[in-house]
């Protein structure tokens, strides 16, 4: 009985800590103004904009490469360019970098290869400004 009572009072303490967090995190002003992000760890933990950067990217290494097209192994938990440069000056320049090294390129051989590809995102227009990839042989 005392273990049962244990159980819940922690458990409802548990529940209370993780509602003010829900709280604290919907408040963040980084969440639609990426200009209000202090660091590129608030701006891809926080930012909405993040999410449409990963998609134009995802997009972009899909339709655009030409025969090249990128595809990826489905994988649900893997979230498509989420690597990024920690130190990148995102507020000065205005733009997010993102890699991704999981993508699928066909190689001028024919073979799908893991390819690293690096996508350059302008956060005031947004939309994707730079896309690298090495070269394919």
């Amino acid at each position: 009985m005392i273990f049962l009572f244990f159980v819940l009072f922690f458990g409802y303490k548990f529940y209370q800590a993780g509602e003010s967090d829900n709280k604290r995190l919907l408040e963040h002003p980084c969440i639609t103004d990426w200009k209000q992000c202090k660091n590129m760890d608030d701006l891809m933990q926080y930012s909405i904009i993040v999410s449409d950067a990963q998609v134009a990217c995802t997009v972009y290494a899909e339709t655009n490469l030409g025969y090249n097209n990128a595809t990826w192994n489905e994988d649900w938990a893997y979230k498509k360019f989420s690597k990024y440069f920690p130190k990148a000056p995102f507020k000065k320049i205005g733009e997010l970098v993102l890699e991704d090294d999981r993508a699928l390129v066909p190689h001028s051989d024919g073979v799908d290869r893991r390819t690293p590809m690096i996508c350059s995102y302008n956060l005031n227009e947004r939309k994707v400004t730079n896309f690298r990839i090495p070269k394919l042989y």
